[in-house]
């Protein structure tokens, strides 16, 4: 069976995504599940039917079920129509394993390395002639080769997107961005689920499916291979080499020639040999090497062109040494990379180097879903940024592009000026200031002086400069600095065309402008607590001056949500809710950190994160360092654990589950607002026309280079595209679907002054948000060190301390002790944003900005641009399309998506308030999604997380329950199913009790699907039957201490993962990869597999007499709640041995003790 999946691995080209397949061919019928468990996929079967689907109604064919489960990651069921036997996983594979197959075993060679000592001698040289920095050296490569982990960052990325405005010469690969997943076909966490991923390279001969061949080939683990392996790789008989290197008194036109040459070469070497080994080592001060990622990509199309890409493997012997740069060669069709200057970088540490560029490519499939290599190699799931249209079609094809305008002239001119620098005179690297700002590097739009006039705007700063601290006149300096620069961003680029000027008298009124104002999520445990109550706080004045000031001016303020703050996901004090410094927006993510019935109940806005600006296509990251007891109370945590939000909501895998769970929190919560968020990369438009359709109020788009905390340099550099090159593509798309009018856009990144926000309101906005000029506003210097905490490390006496010091995204009591920015700051410079636009208004001849959203007619291209920046080619962006939509009509929106309530629970709960019992009894089917929520919404919202403690409500159900059964469950409701239930049961719980049994008595069938208990963080749960995949995903604490309390007879694949809190006793198998992520709880598993836990992350232990007490008192309540046959056999008598117990063994970070 290994041989015959080794052998498909390398005839077929692998692929990743949800799927859920069901097939015939007359004589088998066949139920498969994707490799990584992303559909829900049912198998059932009586003496006479067979059925597999995604849900089951719960009207089964007659006779009794004989077989009930879901089918986990990769697994095959099959029935032979003839006789019909079932087949399930393990016989399908078994008989897999017996038919023939051609097996490519005998000509697959390990591959192998060849001792060789790097040298080091004259290494700067070759550092400057291919483009590396100072910052290269020492904050990218730095980090890779002391720990073997990526280099980690903070505050997103202010520099210029891309290479398309830089004055400074940029390498080819900095003109590209990697693509990631969101909502659909979603990203995959590279450590919690590094189980399903596949980083192993066929290099060679990969035909011989249909025909034989005995051409060679090599087998590596990875795809980023050691300079000895690639020394021995070249020197095989089977590999033809060719070089890349040119004579540098050619010029530009030496590198188009070479490349020319070498497609020709590879094309014509595939006959002869199995391998082709590109290599640009051997640069001197006469030689130079054409731009590795162009050669690759040439003749990888060329030869998929011409039908010989299977037939020969193409490795990348290349000059670089970021994880972007080797992933990108992958991309474009790199079988193998040898990052050789970075290993000669590392010089003896080459193996921990290697080891960080290896996981960083994983965390890169990831991002796109892909689990596989293969699939992602040769792929091209990146995007460009400013090149010209017709060269990258040409270069790259099938890599979509974003303005178009910079070519090989461009392209070449920069890349042979590093060669004549570096072999002009001896200089050290240059200082690019890509990370830190210097005085010769690249410039940053929050540079030092932005900082100093913004804080002297808001009023922060009381030291006056030309103008006193808080007056609009020192907005007026602070704007001007920003509109006078030399263009960094893209708006910077635009400019409001000439009009007919106004009387400022007849522009709408300040209120209504302010109202279109909002701060993005940002995370409590990412900022400090005080500094998060400042934003939501500041938020609010403003929500409040609108509604007076409207009130007194007669004035009608916009449709929307107005000026909200959002919680983002990392959890917040709840008591905070409806209170002046509560957000009055929440959201969810992967981690769920933030939700509990209460705040979801009552919250104004509940908002989904499919992706964030920091790093798109990645989770949350919050290091142990800043996980106090605070946060951790807040997050349903232990403290000094790092923090992970998985990079995908779990139960979120289709436009579909998408418009289920908007449906969910509008049984919860009648009136709540529903906004998805997305980051702009290739194909946001269609995403976001998915969610139009899902029944969201507001769509929300960011830039992706924001973010306050945690993430990769690599995701801020180097992920997602900028907001500008896509707002307006979403625009025009939501308006030829006749949607444009239903849905609320807004958006964010990096917005500094009121005149951006208009240019981005003229392109489509409906909102625009602030989030890092807030955060500035109220003491934010940029220091870039929101990651750090603690103790540093290189003060010998211990008093200074890492981190943010004026107390905004730290967790150090010393540091938010200095904390001193107030919501005034924030109120008072949004005020003068607000007034800004006005301004420009009456200057431009515009009355109300309803009349001009997406009006990018009124945008022209500055005149002034010089340089790579005059290039640019801004059409998709200036011109729009003839028909615009003004009107929005919000409620038809909620109309046309708003479930039909179930009022008899909100009777029931009101008279449960009044002290009353009411008991509920219905026969459910799969439409019958959300049962409980309503009546949890009602209690919630009057009583809180904790519900009731007289009174209540019973549900007594039979049939098959539809998604969101017993959901967000508070004290006082009780839920009873005799039947099944799909996926999403008990999510976000806090309190109450659940009771699942079989129908038929069998407790050997599955009875809930997947996601069972995301985010629970108390109540319990009882299922007399097994549950599906991820069972138990994020179970957290609850903020008084306690935590779930679940019995389970058995569950599938990734049960318990990133668990913090609660406890669960399994009587059943389980599947693989059991309490991945795990930091917090407790597991106790019957006759346990072991080696189907994750061992990075839990250790299984024998019981002590305290756990025997609680396994045993585990047992009796599920018999008593059950009736389960099974429980009764384990008490007699009760065998304390049989078990384990299952917690983390992960050890906390903590610098406060």
């Amino acid at each position: 069976l290994r041989g015959f999946y080794r052998a498909m691995s390398m005839y077929l080209g692998a692929c990743d995504g949800p799927a859920a397949i069901v097939a015939c061919d007359g004589d088998e019928a066949v139920a498969h599940l994707d490799r990584n468990g992303l559909r829900p996929l049912w198998l059932v079967a009586t003496k006479d039917v067979v059925a597999a689907a995604s849900e089951l109604t719960g009207d089964y064919p007659t006779g009794k079920v004989e077989l009930q489960r879901i089918l986990g990651p990769g697994e095959t069921v099959a029935v032979k129509l003839s006789t019909g036997q079932i087949l399930l996983n393990g016989q399908v594979q078994d008989e897999v394993a017996r038919l023939p197959y051609p097996s490519p075993v005998r000509r697959i060679q390990e591959g192998e390395s060849t001792a060789i000592a790097l040298d080091t001698e004259g290494l700067e040289p070759l550092q400057r002639a291919f483009g590396m920095t100072k910052e290269d050296v020492d904050v990218v490569l730095a980090p890779l080769i002391a720990t073997g982990k990526p280099a980690i960052g903070s505050m997103g990325d202010d520099t210029s997107p891309s290479a398309m405005l830089d004055s400074l010469p940029r390498r080819l690969e900095d003109h590209f961005s990697l693509r990631f997943a969101q909502e659909t076909s979603p990203p995959i966490d590279p450590i919690r689920d590094s189980w399903v991923f596949d980083p192993s390279v066929n290099i060679g001969d990969r035909s011989g499916l249909w025909e034989g061949t005995g051409r060679a080939a090599f087998r590596y683990a990875d795809r980023a291979i050691s300079v000895a392996q690639a020394v021995w790789l070249k020197e095989r008989e089977e590999t033809a080499t060719l070089s890349l290197l040119f004579p540098i008194s050619e010029g530009e036109a030496g590198i188009e020639t070479r490349l020319d040459a070498l497609v020709q070469e590879a094309e014509a070497n595939v006959a002869k040999a199995p391998v082709i080994f590109l290599t640009d080592f051997g640069v001197d001060a006469e030689t130079g090497a054409v731009p590795v990622l162009r050669a690759v990509s040439r003749i990888h199309s060329r030869l998929v062109t011409a039908g010989l890409r299977h037939r020969v493997g193409l490795v990348a012997n290349a000059g670089v040494w970021d994880i972007h740069h080797v992933a990108l060669l992958i991309a474009m069709g790199a079988d193998a990379v040898c990052p050789w200057l970075g290993c000669a970088s590392a010089g003896e540490h080459e193996d921990t180097y290697l080891k960080g560029i290896r996981s960083g490519f994983v965390e890169v499939m990831s991002m796109m879903g892909v689990t596989p290599s293969a699939a992602y190699c040769g792929a091209r799931l990146v995007e460009a940024v400013g090149l010209d249209k017709e060269f990258l079609a040409a270069e790259f094809p099938g890599v979509p592009g974003h303005l178009g305008g910079i070519g090989a002239f461009t392209l070449d001119e920069e890349w042979l000026s590093f060669h004549r620098d570096a072999f002009a005179e001896a200089v050290a690297l240059p200082d690019a200031g890509e990370f830190r700002h210097s005085r010769e590097g690249r410039p940053h739009a929050n540079n030092a002086e932005i900082v100093r006039l913004l804080q002297g705007a808001s009023g922060y700063a009381k030291k006056i400069h030309s103008s006193p601290p808080g007056s609009w006149e020192a907005y007026l300096d602070y704007a001007k600095l920003v509109h006078d620069r030399k263009p960094i961003t893209l708006l910077d680029c635009l400019t409001l065309r000439d009009g007919e000027a106004i009387p400022l008298e007849e522009v709408e009124s300040e209120e209504s402008i302010l109202w279109r104002f909002m701060a993005p999520g940002m995370s409590e445990g990412a900022l400090s607590e005080p500094s998060h109550r400042a934003i939501a706080q500041g938020l609010n004045i403003v929500r409040r001056y609108c509604q007076i000031q409207a009130a007194q001016n007669g004035t009608k303020l916009p449709p929307g949500v107005g000026p909200v703050a959002n919680s983002g996901e990392g959890g917040f004090d709840k008591s905070r809710i409806g209170r002046r410094d509560g957000n009055r927006s929440i959201q969810y993510a992967g981690g769920r950190f933030t939700i509990t019935p209460m705040t979801a109940a009552s919250a104004l806005e509940a908002e989904v994160k499919f992706a964030q600006g920091a790093k798109p296509g990645k989770g949350g990251q919050l290091p142990g360092k800043k996980v106090t007891d605070k946060v951790a109370r807040a997050r349903g945590c232990e403290p000094g654990y790092e923090l992970v939000s998985p990079p995908i909501n779990h139960n979120l895998y289709s436009i579909e589950d998408v418009k289920m769970m908007v449906e969910s929190w509008r049984h919860l919560n009648p009136d709540v607002w529903c906004s998805l968020k997305y980051v702009a990369t290739y194909g946001v438009e269609m995403v976001a026309l998915g969610g139009v359709n899902a029944g969201a109020s507001r769509l929300h788009l960011s830039d992706a280079s924001g973010g306050t905390g945690a993430a990769k340099r690599v995701d801020q550099k180097h992920a997602g595209a900028p907001l500008v090159a896509l707002l307006s593509t979403v625009q025009d798309t939501l308006i030829e679907e006749d949607v444009r009018d239903l849905i609320e856009l807004s958006v964010d990144g990096n917005v500094q002054t009121g005149e951006q926000a208009l240019k981005l309101m003229l392109m489509g906005a409906d909102r625009v948000g602030f989030g890092t000029s807030l955060l500035i506003a109220i003491g934010c210097s940029m220091l870039r060190k929101c990651h750090l905490a603690g103790p540093d490390p290189a003060d010998p006496s211990g008093k200074r301390r890492l981190g943010c010091t004026p107390g905004i995204a730290t967790q150090d009591p010393a540091h938010v002790a200095r904390f001193s920015g107030k919501p005034i700051h924030i109120a008072r410079w949004l005020r003068y944003a607000a007034r800004e636009i006005r301004h420009l208004m009456a200057e431009h001849g515009i009355r109300r900005l309803s009349d001009v959203i997406g009006e990018r007619d009124l945008l022209m291209r500055r005149e002034d641009l010089t340089g790579k920046a005059a290039m640019i080619r801004f059409d998709s962006i200036l011109h729009a399309p003839p028909e615009l939509v003004l009107k929005r009509d919000f409620d038809r929106q909620r109309a046309l998506h708003m479930p039909s309530l179930r009022e008899v629970e909100a009777d029931a709960a009101e008279r449960a308030l009044a002290g009353e019992t009411v008991i509920l009894t219905e026969r459910l089917t799969n439409a019958d999604r959300c049962v409980g929520m309503r009546a949890t919404g009602v209690i919630a919202r009057k009583k809180g997380d904790l519900g009731l403690q007289t009174g209540g409500v019973t549900f007594r159900n039979a049939g098959a329950a539809g998604h969101f059964y017993a959901a967000y469950m508070v004290d006082g409701i009780e839920m009873r199913l005799d039947g099944i239930a799909a996926d999403s049961v008990f999510t976000a719980s806090y309190g109450g009790k659940l009771v699942v049994r079989p129908p038929q008595g069998d407790s050997s069938l599955t009875l809930v699907g997947n996601a069972f208990g995301y985010g629970a963080r108390s109540g319990k749960a009882y299922i007399a039957g097994r549950a599906g995949n991820r069972f138990g995903i994020c179970l957290r604490k609850s903020a008084e201490g306690f935590g779930p309390r679940i019995v389970v007879e058995g569950v599938e694949s990734n049960a318990f993962q990133y668990m913090t809190g609660g406890t669960a006793l399994v009587l059943g198998s389980i599947g693989p990869n059991l309490g991945s992520g795990l930091t917090g709880g407790t597991i106790f598993l019957l006759d346990a597999h072991k080696e189907n836990l994750n061992e990075t992350y839990v250790k299984a232990e024998p019981l002590n007499d305290e756990d025997g007490t609680l396994v045993q008192s585990l047992l009796e309540e599920h018999l008593a709640e059950t009736g389960s046959p099974l429980a009764s056999c384990l008490l007699k008598p009760f065998e304390a041995e049989r078990f384990v117990k299952v917690t983390t063994k992960i050890v906390p970070e903590r610098w406060d003790l």
